[in-house]
């Protein structure tokens, strides 16, 4: 992948991961490649909705996380790639409600502006958040 790179924290998420479509999450880690080669032609403005950009795809993506979330459990979102550090609150979700760890999913990421690369925090279970 020429626009991601993979936080230590990224590696020991998915390996305590049980969940059983790793194909979808190449699919996406793909998708977030692509992303990544246009944002960085286009200097971080893909002109349209990341949300659309991601549902047309058939990714449940969400943006950001609440400010009760981020308050209280901000560490679970931090990640340190290549010397820096990254609060991520961007990410893919799939299992929705359910909580089996075999069906549920969360993938952080945030973007690199000097990379120009996507950073991939968080590969694994849902962290803490007002609703665990």
């Amino acid at each position: 992948f020429l626009h991601l790179r993979f936080s230590e924290e990224s590696f020991r998420s998915a390996g305590q991961s049980l969940f059983q479509r790793p194909e979808e999450v190449y699919r996406a880690l793909r998708f977030l490649d692509s992303l990544g080669g246009e944002m960085a032609t286009k200097a971080g403005d893909l002109g349209d909705s990341m949300r659309a950009r991601f549902q047309s795809e058939g990714f449940d993506y969400a943006p950001q996380e609440s400010s009760t979330t981020m308050d209280q459990w901000a560490a679970e979102r931090r990640a340190t790639c290549e010397g820096k550090r990254y609060e991520m609150m961007k990410h893919l979700r799939w299992g929705g409600r359910s909580r089996e760890s075999q069906h549920h999913l969360r993938l952080y990421f945030e973007w690199e502006r000097d990379g120009p690369y996507w950073v991939i925090g968080h590969v694994g279970d849902h962290l803490t958040n007002t609703k665990s």
